[in-house]
């Protein structure tokens, strides 16, 4: 239950920005933190799915933050070790003499969930607000 707040009428005006910038920090640290989640879940789900060889590629997996600041988060899922392969895995590609690799869709599901997980999140932080 919300507390009730008296403030003259002059005051109002900050008094409202106050609670929105209390409701617009609150939402952003869940929506950040909800971010940091799916970004690890998805890399685990992608190192679990990929093909072994060496392992090289399988262990190559990792999260990169490319920017934050106050009101944002971004991060990346990418393989340090063999980022040529990543393409080529996933889509299969053709031979030298002719034909075809399988292709080892690996990432496009786990990149599905991941924008399922964030978009369902987003929904119900901004709706349990």
């Amino acid at each position: 239950m919300s507390s009730t707040i008296k403030v003259k009428p002059e005051q109002l005006a900050a008094a409202i920005r106050k609670e929105l910038e209390s409701y617009s920090k609150a939402a952003t640290e869940e929506t950040k933190e909800l971010i940091r989640e799916t970004a690890k879940i998805c890399k685990e789900e992608i190192q679990s799915a990929s093909p072994v060889r060496t392992g090289k590629y399988r262990k190559g997996w990792s999260i990169k933050p490319l920017w934050e600041d106050n009101d944002s988060l971004r991060e990346i899922v990418r393989n340090r070790s063999a980022w040529q392969l990543t393409h080529l895995l996933e889509n299969g590609h053709a031979k030298k003499n002719g034909g075809r690799v399988q292709a080892y869709p690996h990432i496009k599901p786990a990149e599905e969930r991941a924008i399922e997980r964030v978009m369902n999140g987003v929904k119900k932080i901004y709706s349990a607000k």
